[in-house]
């Protein structure tokens, strides 16, 4: 049995447990922890006895939730075996105390010293190949989700995979076949000349991350266009927002600053914040639309054939969060996408 449930609280994660666990059934779980709830006390830790992973970590998720990240690694040494991102100083001080404390560290990245070092990495907006040295030899992998944050992923699940006995074949033919999350480098095709992809990229390093990967594969086709919509959610670590800015506009030809959830934030605050810091740097064009879907609709009626239009922030999320409650009407970007792009090739058809 195979399943994917989302769980915001640990007794959630608790109960889904114990409802997958059957006479017979699955015995092994795989748990993706944001990194947060070691610091909040959290007792989900409980459930990986043998195996824990841990991946880049940008400072700013931690200030969402007035972390600090040296308090992290005293709830990050409970399972045995640690995969460990060794690529920042935070991951290596992290394996140090690992090992001092008698666990394994499985290592992955472009370090020198990982056990699992990425060694090539190239993309399309589609696929990806990776070449991955491994305790055991190199090996090849392809996957369906493109850029180098993603190619550490996949590095650190070849290490989980070893760690837990399965062949590099097997481990790498899963890979191939497994899709991203939905709202993660979701590519939305209605019949349009251009690509149009929703991401949750919501913070400056993810946005970096997907729209450098973006960036790259435009460039490997010799044309095209990246315009961005991006925009900051309410009632978040406010101090983030102007580095959001200046990291969609470092890498896009045009972008569009919008609101992400207002969450009781006044949304012509939140594009402000965002504005300042895009105004700041430097890049492409910019400009703002406070209503999102028509932020969307106009990136999308400004593309061109062989354009990429990438629209951040809210990946897929069914409901525009308008109060700190979580109230508020259904949207969906990928829906939206999918609806204005359908309304465009209609208009195209008709005159």
């Amino acid at each position: 049995m195979r399943a994917a449930i989302p769980c915001a609280e640990p007794m959630e994660l608790i109960v889904a447990i114990h409802q997958l666990t059957v006479p017979g059934g699955p015995q092994t779980y795989a748990l993706t922890v944001a990194e947060h709830l070691a610091r909040l006390g959290h007792s989900v830790t409980l459930y990986a006895r043998e195996i824990g992973a841990m991946a880049a970590l940008a400072r700013e998720r931690c200030l969402d939730v007035s972390a600090e990240l040296d308090e992290l690694p005293e709830h990050g040494r409970v399972a045995p075996v640690a995969v460990i991102n060794l690529e920042q100083p935070f991951g290596r001080c992290l394996a140090r105390d690992v090992t001092a404390a008698g666990g394994q560290v499985l290592g992955y990245g472009d370090h020198l010293l990982a056990s699992y070092r990425i060694l090539a990495c190239s993309w399309s907006l589609t696929r990806a190949t990776l070449r991955l040295a491994t305790p055991r030899g190199p090996i090849e992998l392809d996957l369906s989700l493109p850029g180098p944050h993603n190619a550490r992923n996949a590095a650190a699940a070849v290490a989980v995979g070893d760690a837990l006995g399965l062949s590099l074949e097997a481990v790498a033919a899963a890979l191939g076949c497994a899709h991203g999350p939905p709202g993660r480098v979701e590519a939305i095709d209605e019949g349009q000349s251009f690509d149009a992809i929703v991401d949750f990229a919501h913070t400056p390093a993810a946005i970096t991350a997907i729209a450098r990967t973006v960036r790259v594969a435009i460039d490997e086709r010799r044309s095209g266009r990246l315009m961005i919509v991006a925009g900051a959610a309410g009632s978040v670590d406010p101090s983030k927002r102007a580095a959001m800015g200046r990291a969609a506009r470092a890498l896009a030809d045009h972008l569009i600053v919008t609101a992400g959830n207002p969450r009781g934030e006044d949304p012509r605050r939140l594009v402000a914040d965002v504005l300042q810091g895009a105004l700041a740097g430097s890049g492409g064009t910019v400009a703002t639309e406070t209503d999102r879907r028509a932020a969307i609709g106009g990136a999308l009626s400004m593309a061109r054939p062989g354009d990429v239009v990438l629209i951040l922030g809210r990946g897929a999320m069914t409901r525009l969060i308008q109060t700190p409650w979580g109230d508020g009407p259904s949207f969906d970007d990928r829906q939206v996408v999918r609806e204005e792009l359908r309304r465009a090739l209609h208009h195209g058809a008709g005159s």
